[in-house]
């Protein structure tokens, strides 16, 4: 976390894994949060608004006068990104400029596309999956707008998430473990691939959102060093104290085979290169910048292995 916060008034909108982060990271430093969601949710000390984000003009009126925006939003159709998102996000960076707030959004490595060696901030932006392509352009948009001085903004990326609450193929890996069953991968279970607690994601995008030379480009999240889906699926089952299993790889085949059936399969294949080779996020920079460090890794499995909710496919 930062030293301080910026004076006024912080909006986080969105109440996911990561939202529920900023909240409480922002709530602990003392400063005055407010979360808008459609429901009204309450995160700790953080005063819950009722919005529609997806209307500019409403969403102006309920952050008011605020000093950071958050973007932590998160459409529920994962295969309907394409749809959904660009005007949400449209709105929220109209929102942000119109109330002069610093906007901070919340991203993935998406964008990136295939990619040889560690991922870092500085490789070219060329998405090979149409999720990427709108990820791509949400920031495109936010910086063209930073560059004209119209808004100020950052942005804070991190990989595959897990712990408690994170809907992913990792909360099903956890619920065929206690099943005494093989846990479901992607590609190929061996190969190193990073994993961002949210936590850590929220931590680095308020510590990039408070500090004013940070603003205007992309933030890797701190993230622990990588491990294989079948040392994940190992570190799981030694945490719920379990049987350790053989990760299975779902079939590349049958992926594309269920594509017209279930929509979800149709990103979740267009990704798949993400576990066909190492995937590694290089977060020097962040480290560097803000002096953060991961939750210890053994932190994390524990509280991803004692997640019981139910995992949601949509």
């Amino acid at each position: 976390m930062p030293a301080s916060v910026r004076p006024g008034a912080h909006v986080v909108i969105g109440s996911g894994s990561v939202g529920r982060h900023i909240a409480s990271h922002l709530a602990a430093a003392g400063a005055d949060v407010r979360v808008v969601t459609r429901s009204g949710i309450a995160i700790d000390d953080a005063v819950p608004l009722v919005c529609d984000a997806s209307n500019p003009e409403s969403l102006a009126r309920t952050i008011g006068e605020a000093a950071v925006v958050y973007n932590a939003a998160n459409p529920s159709r994962y295969h309907r990104w394409h749809r959904e998102w660009p005007p949400l996000a449209a709105c929220i960076l109209a929102a942000a400029e119109s109330v002069g707030a610093v906007l901070a959004t919340v991203s993935n490595l998406y964008p990136y596309g295939r990619v040889e060696g560690r991922i870092h901030e500085g490789l070219p932006l060329e998405p090979v999956s149409l999720n990427g392509r709108v990820r791509r352009d949400m920031w495109r948009s936010a910086l063209d707008a930073h560059e004209a001085g119209r808004v100020r903004v950052v942005e804070a990326r991190g990989s595959d998430y897990v712990g408690r609450g994170v809907q992913s193929f990792v909360a099903g890996m956890t619920a065929a473990l206690r099943d005494g069953k093989s846990p479901r991968g992607l590609g190929d279970p061996s190969l190193p691939h990073s994993w961002t607690y949210p936590g850590d994601l929220a931590a680095t995008l308020i510590a990039a959102a408070n500090d004013d030379a940070a603003l205007g480009r992309a933030w890797h999240a701190v993230t622990n060093e990588p491990r294989s889906q079948q040392e994940l699926a190992d570190d799981l089952a030694d945490a719920a104290g379990v049987e350790r299993q053989r990760v299975r790889p779902m079939s590349k085949a049958a992926l594309w085979a269920a594509r017209p059936l279930v929509p979800i399969t149709r990103p979740v294949y267009s990704l798949l290169y993400q576990y066909e080779d190492p995937f590694v996020i290089d977060d020097s920079a962040a480290r560097a910048a803000f002096g953060l460090e991961p939750t210890p890794w053994v932190e994390v499995v524990a509280e991803t292995a004692a997640d019981r909710r139910p995992l949601r496919i949509r």
